[in-house]
Formats: structure tokens, sequence, C-alpha cells
């Protein structure tokens, strides 16, 4: 059989270093890892490794180029080098973009905003049926104002936030965001459909200030070469922080006005909902002044 035995790095012809730097390299692991290696390999082992550690992709399943190998019997193994974790140059997602404030903010901001609207939507559309008695179609007809208004005003958001920038615009978004999902806390349960559909376009109107000027100031504060992940993250992050908040807003919903639960008990599960939905609203307040209007040619790293 073969044997694996415990080796330190020095024994394989590798060492420690904690800075690097390489205009030519293409890969920051590619070039992290040409770093460790020492340029003449110990003469009691043998070092197989790819011909351009800064290009190529390899999984670390033990084949020959893997392996520090005795010279004196190659049946024995030294060494195993991780190839997969020093030369990995293009992951999937590359989470690097989180190194940067403004697109964490942005982030942190948007997801928030989602899990408010799906979440809103389905709660009010319980307690438009369920406590309000309204049909199917009257419910569908009273939310349509607050989509069209978040859709209409796409254009005239886009144009302000060329002449004044991202802030003006998010942190009123998610202030207005705060007040309409607590006045649907507090007031819920003693108001009728007119006032909820006020405060749904007050709502509408405030994730229309934050959703354009965080996707568009979140990917502007990457360099080049992460918008494509940057882009990715914040476009998975929409459909896996809306799905998440409905989930947890049910969840609250459910467990506060139990399992067979009267119209009064719905509504203050409902109720109970906006209320986690609100303190969730007001952590964006925080998170959007992350957000910063980048420059018009960020430049690459």
């Amino acid at each position: 059989g073969v044997t694996i035995p415990i080796s330190s790095p020095r024994s394989v012809g590798l060492r420690t270093s904690k800075s690097h730097s390489s205009a030519s390299a293409k890969s920051a692991w590619g070039t992290l890892y040409g770093d460790t290696l020492l340029s003449t390999p110990p003469a009691d082992a043998v070092l197989n490794q790819p011909e351009d550690v800064a290009r190529r992709l390899l999984h670390n399943d033990y084949r020959l180029d893997n392996l520090v190998l005795d010279p004196d019997d190659p049946t024995r193994i030294v060494g195993v080098l991780d190839w997969e974790m020093a030369t990995v140059g293009d992951p999937l997602m590359d989470l690097r973009a989180f190194r940067h404030r403004s697109f964490t903010g942005a982030f942190v901001t948007m997801c928030l905003g989602f899990a408010a609207l799906i979440s809103s939507v389905i709660l009010l559309s319980i307690h438009l049926q369920r406590g309000l008695g309204l049909s199917t179609l009257e419910t569908g007809l009273l939310l349509i104002p607050g989509g069209l208004a978040m859709g209409l005003l796409g254009p005239s958001i886009g144009r302000l936030y060329d002449r004044i920038g991202a802030r003006p615009l998010v942190v009123p978004g998610a202030v207005g965001m705060t007040l309409s999902l607590t006045l649907f806390a507090v007031l819920l349960p003693h108001v009728g459909m007119w006032t909820v559909l006020v405060l749904h376009v007050l709502l509408s109107l405030s994730l229309a200030l934050l959703f354009t000027p965080l996707f568009t100031a979140g990917l502007g504060s990457l360099p080049h070469s992460l918008h494509a992940h940057g882009s990715a993250l914040l476009g998975s992050s929409q459909q896996v922080f809306g799905a998440a908040g409905t989930a947890t807003s049910i969840a609250v919903m459910t467990l506060v006005a139990g399992a067979d639960p009267t119209t009064a008990e719905r509504t203050s599960g409902v109720q109970a909902a906006f209320v986690m939905l609100a303190v969730a609203a007001a952590v964006t307040i925080g998170t959007c002044l992350m957000v910063s209007t980048p420059a018009e040619d960020p430049a690459d790293e």
C-alpha cells in the first residue's frame, strides 16, 4: 500500500509568505501559491507541479501532479499539495466583493428590502381577504397602485441618481420603508382598506427609491473584475431573501395566531409579522449609510 506521512510545508519545498504581488498573475490565489514555492526544491523531494500555476484549475484527487514523491521509492508519497485551494483562479461566486463597504451596504439593504416587499404582499393579501372580507379580485386591484407606482418611478429615479447620487435617495427610501411597515404594525387592526392602500403605496414608493440606486451604486463600487460576481450576488439574494422573509413572516403569523385562528387572532398574527419586518427595515437605515456614489470609472484591482 501507499502511505501518506504528515510533512511540514518546508519538507516538501514550501514556505510561508504574508505578502504577494505580481502584475502578470491572473489569479490572486495563483499568485499567493507562486510566492510560497521555493525557487529550488530540496534535493530529497520531487515536486510535480502544473506548468501554469496561476491559470490552471486542478482538483485535489491525489493524482501524480498533486503529489511529492520520494525519489528513491516512487511508490512512497512524502507530501500532498492542495492544488485546488492554491490555484483556484475563477471561483463560481467571488465573495471578495464584500470587501467593498459600499457593495456590502447595498447588498444588505437590498436583501432586507426584497424581504419586506414580498412578505408585505403576502401578509396584506391574507389580511384583506380573511380579515376585511375582500374578494381575491378586490385584493389584487387594491395592491395594483403600489406596484404601478414602483414601476413607473424607475426611470425618474434613475435620472435623479445621475443628478444627486445614491445616498440622497436611499436614505429617504429606508426611512419611508421603516415608517410604512411600522404604521402597518400599529394601525392594521384599526383601519380599513383605503388606509391599507395608502400605506402600501408609501411602501412601494420607498422601495422604488431604494432598489435602482442600490443596484447601481453597489455594482459601481466594485472593480471590473468583480462586476459579474457582484451582479450574481445581488440577483440571487433577491430571490433567496424574498422567499426567506415570506417564510419567516408566515411562521411568525402562525405562531401568534394559532392553528385555527379567529379573525381577530389572525389579524394579531399579521400585525406581529409586520412588527418583525419593521425591525428588519430599521436596520436598513444604518446599512444604507454605507452606500456611496462611485466614481464614473472605478480603477480595477
